[in-house]
């Protein structure tokens, strides 16, 4: 394919690019919610994978640790 072909499909699929200014005659709310989502939804959702990786690595050396010291354990009889 060449490029004009592929780039007059995208055009059509796409008519306008994903990084392109919203248009003037939106709403307001619609406007300013990209601004309200990363002022709000992502420091959130920064502190939740933070938090989500040193309880991992806890959960993760906890397990180890145990596995080692019961690496020779016998079952108990019953």
């Amino acid at each position: 394919m060449s490029a004009g072909l592929v780039t007059g499909l995208l055009s059509v699929l796409l008519p306008t690019s994903p990084l392109a200014p919203l248009p003037s005659h939106l709403p307001d709310v619609v406007t300013r919610f990209p601004s309200t989502l990363s002022q709000s939804f992502v420091p959130s959702l920064g502190w939740a994978l933070l938090h989500f990786v040193w309880q991992g690595a806890l959960i993760g050396c906890t397990t180890a640790v145990l596995l080692v010291a019961l690496r020779n354990a016998r079952p108990a009889a019953s």
